[in-house]
């Protein structure tokens, strides 16, 4: 048996190698390298063994878990084997579950060689495999920039869009979404994803509604020229917080531009009851006099 070949009979296991892969007889062959490389004292040549287990484990008898486990081991013997890591790539285009392992071995291994097109890919793979929510997240992050600097903006963009509706806390993530919103043109499909995010945490997060609503109407008034629209997002806000004084600035300028005057008046009796300061109010009540 081969398992009882000791150390000194290295020869007969050689040759055992060699008949077994001029036969083909791969699960043999198996046998035979998994017992040279339990007997095998030299790094340099146990490499070389496990690199061939690998090999004959996932291209000839598919038996892609344990070509996984003995790249995995090839790696441990030299953490820069190009055998290990261009077969582990190779596992990593064949459906299956042994991806989620084999994207986990070449994550730190891509991120130090800077190797961005095939990370990319890698990270695709984990986020298949992410569960919650932060998770899948920081794997968008950590995309996001590759595919920037790969020049794929659309690839970029659904990352943010990802994120957004992930963390719409992230104001990192919502600043870069803008630039490329503007950058493929697609500024209407942004504001629909902020107003989707919105929604989502109505009544749930008071302060980060305001942040989003703000962010929103000023888009909205701002990129896309959609006075309506932004209206509706300033009264949001002054529901959520009558003092707004950003909304209610924008409220006001809206109504003159648009004529609306009877609006207008109904805005600045409102405004009026909520200052403090009776100059404010005062100029307020002037104003809504000469209405």
């Amino acid at each position: 048996k081969v398992s009882e070949l000791s150390p000194g009979q290295w020869e007969p296991l050689a040759a055992l190698q060699r008949l077994h892969e001029a036969r083909s007889e791969w699960g043999d062959l198996v046998d035979v390298l998994q017992r040279r490389i339990e007997i095998c004292e030299d790094d340099t040549a146990k490499l070389g063994l496990q690199e061939r287990l690998g090999a004959v484990l996932s291209d000839e008898l598919h038996r892609y878990d344990d070509a996984v486990a003995a790249y995995d081991a090839a790696l441990v013997t030299d953490q820069s084997s190009i055998a290990s890591i261009e077969g582990l790539e190779a596992l990593l285009q064949i459906r299956g579950d042994h991806r989620l392992k084999v994207a986990e071995l070449l994550k730190p291994i891509l991120e130090k060689t800077g190797d961005e097109k095939e990370l990319v890919r890698v990270l695709g793979v984990l986020l298949d495999y992410a569960g919650e929510d932060e998770q899948q997240a920081a794997l968008l992050r950590q995309s996001l920039p590759l595919h920037r600097h790969l020049a794929d903006p659309q690839a970029a963009y659904d990352a943010s869009m990802r994120i957004l509706r992930l963390s719409s806390a992230d104001a990192d993530n919502r600043k870069i979404a803008v630039e490329l919103a503007d950058e493929l043109d697609c500024r209407k499909d942004y504001s629909e994803c902020l107003l989707a995010a919105l929604d989502v945490i109505v009544d749930q997060d008071s302060e980060l509604e305001l942040v989003l609503g703000w962010e929103l109407g000023q888009y909205l008034d701002e990129q896309l020229s959609q006075g309506e629209q932004a209206e509706q997002q300033w009264l949001r806000l002054l529901d959520l917080n009558p003092t707004h004084s950003g909304a209610l600035e924008r409220l006001e300028r809206f109504y003159r531009e648009a004529g609306q005057w009877v609006q207008l008046r109904a805005h600045l009796r409102g405004w009026s009851e909520q200052v403090a300061g009776a100059d404010e109010r005062r100029d307020l009540l002037l104003q809504i006099s000469s209405l």
